[in-house]
């Protein structure tokens, strides 16, 4: 795409200036396959594929992509019916579906609620992604568990004192010495609301009586173009994946731990004490430890102030390798250096970059704050010569607690990536949002 059809900027946020398994909806009849390994999945999450016309413009089979950098943008928390389920002739949400507010075994007058349009920015509470969370929405496969999965009393009595699978131990090896956590809740919480500075509320104990609150049913929300514009915009123009799974039915550390490394060491949850912001807890190998060993270029670029910090977001510190080489380490930088590197000519072969806080999209964040940090990055790019070679996929790290009536695949196998020239189909009309 020439730079003049870059989307407008505005006001820019504070920055300066592989997950699962997909069908990729291309144009309205047309779709490409990949995989790559996983546990059980989550929800569907979104994901869209950016590639130049230029890069497969005289493309006869997929050996023959140009493609000589590979960008991944991770943002948070969100599923494709959350961002993209009313989306033209996507997988979208069936028509009349509702979801009872507690399971069909439990006393109580069961209600019924009806996913609807969230008008707002920003979702004002978080909502559970937790590997118990996720999977009580899941449901077996049912896809309709997601409001008692949210109603914190609830998801307690569903979940209090059955198993929870731990981390291997070979390979996560938790600081000696430290303190449990005296917090029995927290396993039925995710733990990023820390990440976002927020302090999680107590749990009542008990059956839960009366409707739900008010915020539980925001699993139930969904944005479209007047909220997202940008990211519906860039689903008309490019690939947009509508059976896009996470890695892990779970939060955002163990889902950023296959990012990079393609397990998660049997990590389901997000790290508690002994383990959250450790340095040197993780033994086992990374995508960064191959390329670095194949003299493959990279970095990861990171929002938050100090890349070289363990987060939640970003593992790679809490890998005894990158404690112990400090020219692992090196590749970990601020993202004000993605804009360096494109403007210098000294952008690596492979990316990933995570936003802060508030770039995050994830709640309470602002979702458009999330989305005009996304553009900037995907505008920059798009005006420097490595558009014309580079592919950007970008995608939500888990579902973040928000309904998807996609039930996710419980096998992975392999096979090739299948990219088109997007010229080569019938886009999507604008009229058709």
């Amino acid at each position: 795409m020439p730079a003049s059809e870059t989307l407008r900027s505005r006001n820019l946020p504070s920055s300066p200036c592989p997950f699962g398994s997909t069908r990729s909806t291309l144009s309205a009849n047309k779709t490409v396959r990949y995989w790559i390994g996983g546990a059980l999945l989550c929800g569907s999450l979104a994901a869209l594929f950016l590639i130049s016309t230029k890069a497969t413009a005289q493309t006869v089979s997929p050996q023959q992509i140009r493609i000589n950098h590979f960008i991944y943008i991770i943002q948070e928390n969100h599923s494709f019916d959350n961002y993209f389920g009313t989306y033209a002739k996507a997988d979208h949400i069936p028509p009349g579906i509702e979801l009872a507010d507690r399971p069909p075994n439990w006393p109580g007058q069961r209600t019924f609620y009806r996913p609807f349009h969230f008008s707002g920015d920003a979702i004002p509470h978080d909502l559970s992604h937790a590997w118990q969370a996720a999977r009580t929405g899941w449901n077996h496969g049912r896809m309709d568990g997601f409001i008692w999965a949210e109603w914190p009393q609830a998801l307690k009595i569903v979940w209090d004192g059955k198993p929870v699978p731990q981390p291997d131990p070979t390979k996560v090896h938790p600081e000696p010495n430290s303190a449990p956590s005296t917090n029995t809740d927290a396993q039925f919480t995710d733990g990023e609301e820390l990440e976002m500075g927020i302090t999680p509320e107590p749990i009542p104990a008990g059956l839960p009586v009366g409707p739900p609150p008010s915020w539980v049913l925001n699993t139930l929300g969904y944005m479209d173009f007047h909220e997202i514009p940008n990211y519906w915009e860039y689903a008309r123009r490019f690939a947009l994946c509508d059976h896009f799974f996470s890695s892990l039915m779970g939060p955002s550390e163990p889902n950023h731990l296959y990012a990079l490394t393609a397990q998660s060491a049997g990590l389901v949850n997000n790290p508690g004490k002994g383990l959250a912001g450790e340095s040197g807890v993780y033994t086992f190998p990374t995508m960064c430890d191959l390329l670095q060993s194949s003299n493959i270029s990279w970095k990861f670029y990171d929002g938050k102030p100090n890349p070289h910090l363990h987060s939640l977001w970003n593992p790679l510190p809490g890998f005894q390798q990158f404690q112990a080489d400090p020219r692992l380490m090196a590749h970990l930088t601020g993202t004000v250096e993605f804009y360096t590197d494109l403007s210098r000519g000294t952008l690596p072969a492979v990316s990933w970059i995570v936003p802060n806080g508030s770039e995050s999209e994830h709640p309470p964040a602002s979702v458009s704050n999330g989305m005009w940090y996304v553009t900037a990055l995907i505008n920059a790019v798009m005006q420097s010569p490595y558009w014309d070679d580079c592919a950007i996929i970008l995608v939500w790290d888990d579902y973040g607690g928000f309904y998807d009536h996609v039930a996710p695949l419980r096998q992975i196998a392999t096979d090739l990536v299948r990219v088109f020239p997007r010229s080569s189909y019938h886009p999507i009309r604008r009229a058709e949002w």
